[in-house]
């Protein structure tokens, strides 16, 4: 996020909400970014994603120990050297003053305060004009899992140009201040609560997949977690689609632990229909065993590898290497990161069934891609026909 030339961008962290809302009310000025946080978790993120100038954190939170604040220090020490940063308590001790010292505060600032004791400690203008400037909040991890909307990107043949299926893709209603899916994830595993997240985009995909068209096939990430979470598969019994169009992406963000769980489950869904795929392959973990006895349908390859494969030929060798190893367990391949037509013209050359990426299309909501004869979808009118047809619903594997 870039910033004025003289401005700055104040991050406030404390556990009461109540608090840090009115302490960022306070100290919005023009010309600087005033970031909360409700939570060590989110303002670590906030200090990776923005360029903090000035921290005023409460150094004892409501969790484990209360000293939480202690590793954020450290963590803003590491990344935003330069920052000032004051500490706010209302259970001030020797201890912990000195342990923020040596991480650098140079401030402490007991509650209850006022602002004018705020500004000195920062180093801010004790006249300046308050409620104004960009106020962005981070929400608590409950908040967000319960806002999560599923926008779906379109899986085409690379052969024939039609729509097989659409994956769904997880979203926070109304965006979020750190922006990224992943950012998303990583907060919630730094919660413990990459189950409920997971849960909570299934559940999502699957009620908005209603809208897709209904010969197309909806693909749903899950991560291992999850996967193997006592009741994953009780997450289907209601849903409003056939089972049948239903593709588990087994994600590599996260390692397998138990094998013998995930093939059981694995199984389970196949059994009410639904067809497995493993996602990201070469990204991170690499289940190749556990793909080789499991022999999913689908096996989709990193956006890494896909984009502008046909300009590395050592990148070439090895999604052909992939791609022979699919073939081999019987399974199809999905390339991501088709953005051009000559990475679409070098996957087909290829051999690789299915691609998906912005050449396609951008993720949008389900009925952005319902296909209406008298009323084409916002996607269909827009696209460049010269680039890639309307897509069709037919599939071009079962």
């Amino acid at each position: 996020m870039s910033e004025n030339e003289n401005g700055t961008t104040l991050l406030v962290v404390d556990d009461e909400q109540s608090i840090a809302d009115a302490i960022a009310t306070m100290l919005r000025a023009p010309g600087r970014t005033v970031i909360v946080a409700y939570d060590v978790d989110a303002a670590e993120l906030a200090v990776e994603r923005f360029p903090v100038t000035h921290v005023i954190a409460d150094i004892q939170f409501s969790k484990s120990l209360g000293f939480e604040g202690i590793r954020l220090l450290d963590r803003i020490r590491a990344l935003r050297p330069g920052a000032r940063v004051v500490t706010l308590t209302g259970y001030p001790s020797s201890m912990l003053r000195k342990a923020a010292s040596a991480r650098g505060v140079v401030a402490f600032v007991e509650k209850p305060c006022d602002v004018d004791q705020l500004r000195h400690a920062l180093g801010l203008p004790c006249n300046e004009e308050d409620d104004a400037g960009t106020l962005i909040t981070i929400p608590a991890i409950d908040d967000l899992i319960s806002r999560v909307t599923p926008y779906f990107q379109p899986i085409v043949s690379a052969a024939t140009h039609e729509t097989f299926g659409f994956e769904a893709l997880a979203r926070i209603e109304g965006g979020w201040a750190l922006g990224s899916p992943e950012a998303l994830f990583a907060y919630a595993q730094r919660h413990g609560r990459i189950v409920e997240l997971n849960r909570a985009c299934v559940a999502a995909a699957l009620r908005a997949a209603a809208e897709l068209p209904p010969d197309t096939r909806v693909f749903v990430n899950v991560d291992a977690p999850a996967l193997c979470a006592r009741g994953f598969a009780g997450l289907f019994d209601r849903a409003p689609i056939d089972l049948s169009r239903v593709v588990i992406e087994i994600s590599e963000s996260f390692a397998i632990t138990d094998d013998e769980c995930a093939c059981d489950v694995v199984a389970t869904l196949r059994g009410r229909g639904m067809a497995i795929a493993f996602d990201d392959i070469g990204d991170a973990y690499s289940h190749f065993p556990l793909i080789a006895g499991i022999q999913p349908e689908f096996l989709k390859i990193s956006r890494r590898i896909g984009s502008d494969f046909e300009r590395d030929p050592k990148t070439g060798r090895l999604l052909a290497g992939v791609v022979a190893l699919a073939h081999a367990i019987g399974s199809s391949v999905v390339l991501e990161g088709i953005e051009t037509a000559a990475t679409a013209a070098a996957a087909h050359e290829l051999g690789i069934e299915l691609v998906q990426g912005y050449w396609y299309g951008r993720p949008s909501q389900a009925k952005e891609w319902r296909i209406d004869d008298a009323v084409p979808s916002r996607e269909v009118a827009t696209r460049d026909t010269a680039r890639h047809t309307p897509p069709s619903l037919a599939r071009i594997a079962s």
